[in-house]
């Protein structure tokens, strides 16, 4: 039986092309799967024959439950298969040029909740209290339980701050109008990306609350993949 006649040179291709040609496979995934929500966070090259190769992606889908993703494979068949290893490199080219002019590119833009978020609007909630001992004892007298608990530890930290609450409000008020300017910001960048009517609100108001990291969160459950000259052939 003929050896395989790529078998040899494996390792160096899959080096190459996960060093230098990562977003070709990630086009190549989404091409290969259009029922994806969204283009894959990654994709790298894990195994290739004279038959085809073997694409393992990740995709993020929640970043409440899964903010690291989840990895699959997807399988891409060199048609005919290769009869000489020198057939290799513009077999790839060939593939990876047809994903990129056919792929699907308009994902609709969607949202998920951060695990930061309510972690986020706890600290919000607190800072106002801290800053306002008055606007806590209103409220205090309508929690049921752990009230008291709450109260000792607000007035501990505004005993140990230099100017005790009007610290607190000072910081409070810094950090939400840092938030405010990055919501515009979130606003514009998501409205440039396609987001529209709930999902836009959405991410404005997360930006608000949690901060610059949203970008990243909304770049993990929304990526997309940079385009590039399909024809230039540079693999």
């Amino acid at each position: 039986m003929a050896s395989d006649p790529v078998a040899s040179r494996a390792e160096p291709i899959m080096s190459h092309m996960n060093r230098d040609h990562k977003d070709s496979m990630i086009a190549i995934v989404a091409h290969r799967i259009p029922s994806l929500p969204h283009p894959p966070k990654s994709a790298k090259m894990i195994s290739i024959d004279a038959n085809g190769f073997t694409l393992e992606y990740k995709l993020i889908t929640s970043l409440f439950w899964n903010p690291s993703g989840e990895k699959k494979k997807v399988r891409v068949p060199f048609s005919p298969i290769i009869k000489d290893q020198t057939e290799v490199r513009q077999r790839i080219i060939d593939i990876a040029n047809d994903a990129e002019q056919k792929r699907k590119r308009n994902y609709p833009v969607k949202y998920s909740v951060p695990r930061d978020l309510p972690i986020w609007i706890l600290l919000h909630a607190s800072m106002f209290f801290i800053a306002n001992p008055d606007a806590f004892k209103t409220v205090s007298a309508k929690i049921p339980f752990g009230a008291s608990i709450l109260q000792s530890v607000f007035d501990q930290i505004r005993s140990r701050l230099p100017n005790g609450a009007a610290s607190m409000a000072w910081l409070h008020r810094w950090i939400v109008r840092a938030h405010l300017g990055e919501a515009a910001l979130m606003a514009f960048y998501s409205y440039t990306r396609g987001a529209r009517g709930l999902v836009l609100i959405q991410w404005v108001f997360t930006q608000f609350v949690v901060g610059f990291t949203t970008f990243f969160n909304f770049n993990k459950i929304n990526a997309s993949v940079p385009a590039r000259d399909a024809a230039s052939g540079k693999h």
